[in-house]
């Protein structure tokens, strides 16, 4: 079980997952709260919706 996230680095990581041109887009887009969650050769694009008070849990130290 994985989840691709954000930080997608490119080439190297589209021909380690073999990923097709929309799960590509989908990564460098690089919107908030969205992934791309790999489950053997199952792929589900995730949609995180986090209400506003939930993120005064994660203070504003900077993950300090």
């Amino acid at each position: 079980m994985r989840f691709l996230r954000a930080d997608f680095t490119g080439d190297e990581t589209k021909e380690l997952y073999s990923l097709t041109e929309a799960e590509e887009e989908l990564l460098l887009a690089k919107k908030r709260g969205h992934a791309m969650f790999v489950i053997g050769s199952k792929r589900l694009h995730v949609n995180f919706e986090i209400p506003l008070y939930k993120f005064d849990y994660f203070g504003s130290a900077g993950g300090r």
